[in-house]
């Protein structure tokens, strides 16, 4: 049986918590620790939500973020941003993982 309910979407952790609380879902909740970030996808037709790890020396994961959460950590690494399109953050030019310097600018692509 073929779960026919993709769907990820990552920001901020307790905003994704009240959301789901608002919801009448079940979700697994796998964050460890005090992690600020996750991302919430499916599996076995059921939500799960995991942290995501964040270094401020790093290029953060931005896929499935919303540009408002997607500039909240990039601010804070003091990148500066170029956004093409609408909606959550689908590309982004600077690898995840990848070490970045202050005034870097990294171009998100959006749909």
């Amino acid at each position: 049986r073929i779960d026919s309910s993709l769907f990820t979407y990552a920001g901020y952790t307790n905003d994704i918590r009240k959301v789901m609380q608002q919801l009448p879902v079940r979700m697994v909740d796998s964050t460890v620790g005090k992690s600020n970030w996750s991302m919430v996808y499916n599996s076995d037709y059921k939500p799960v939500m995991r942290s995501i790890p964040v270094s401020k020396a790093t290029m953060p994961d931005l896929k499935q973020m919303t540009l408002k959460d997607a500039l909240y950590e990039l601010e804070n690494r003091n990148i500066k941003v170029v956004v093409r399109g609408k909606g959550k953050v689908v590309a982004q030019d600077i690898t995840p993982g990848a070490t970045i310097s202050k005034n870097q600018t990294v171009t998100l692509l959006l749909n």
